[in-house]
């Protein structure tokens, strides 16, 4: 199966995102998935995805923050 990264998408695409894009790409551990977003962000590409994955990145995005910031 071929493989490309998120940069090859062409403009005007419609894309699935999963929880791992957000999480990766909000969080700072990918610049590639932030770049992905910020294209989403300016419509170069149009992203869509779940409500489902949407409260699966809260809860990680939270989770995270508390281990990082115990108190």
């Amino acid at each position: 199966m071929a493989t490309s990264t998120l940069r090859n998408l062409p403009g005007h695409s419609f894309i699935f995102i999963d929880a791992n894009i957000f999480v990766y790409g909000l969080s700072g551990q990918s610049g590639q998935c932030r770049q992905f977003l910020d294209r989403c962000l300016n419509e170069e590409v149009t992203g869509i995805t779940l409500f489902e994955t949407v409260n699966e990145v809260t809860h990680r995005l939270m989770v995270a923050s508390s281990i990082q910031n115990p108190k």
